[in-house]
């Protein structure tokens, strides 16, 4: 993952709620017709729960929908593009990203493999997430 050649694309978006289910129900609507997929913090904490607070968290769209859900999401009041430090990492993915996708409690959930990926590449406390990530579902 980490020494892939395909050039990713992002976009940080600002929501005003800070309740990560707020943020899913903006994506649900937002994102109807294309697979998404979340990753970071927030896929983390439903694959292998670790902490009380989620303070971000990635999302993946398949590459040729990039700027599409960009358009759509942002139609939404609370969300808007931001330059740094959106809550939603908006990220492009090769469409076969989304074949080793779970769907837990109706969050389509990326691979724990990619989650773990996510989190260490954040670095800092999200270090101790990938770890426990790590353990409890990835299983070494």
């Amino acid at each position: 993952y980490k020494r892939s050649t395909h050039s990713e694309e992002g976009a940080e978006l600002h929501v005003l709620s800070r309740e990560p289910r707020d943020w899913q129900r903006y994506l649900s609507q937002g994102l109807t017709t294309t697979p998404w997929a979340v990753s970071g913090w927030l896929g983390a904490s439903a694959l292998a729960p670790f902490t009380t607070s989620v303070p971000d968290m990635i999302v993946y769209v398949p590459d040729k929908d990039f700027e599409s859900s960009i358009e759509r999401l942002t139609r939404h009041d609370d969300m808007t593009v931001v330059d740094r430090g959106g809550r939603v990492h908006l990220r492009s993915a090769p469409r076969f990203t989304f074949e080793f996708d779970r769907h837990i409690d109706g969050l389509p959930v990326a691979s724990p493999v990619r989650v773990y990926a996510d989190l260490v590449r954040s670095g800092g406390r999200a270090l101790e997430a990938a770890e426990h990530l790590r353990e409890i579902a990835i299983g070494f």
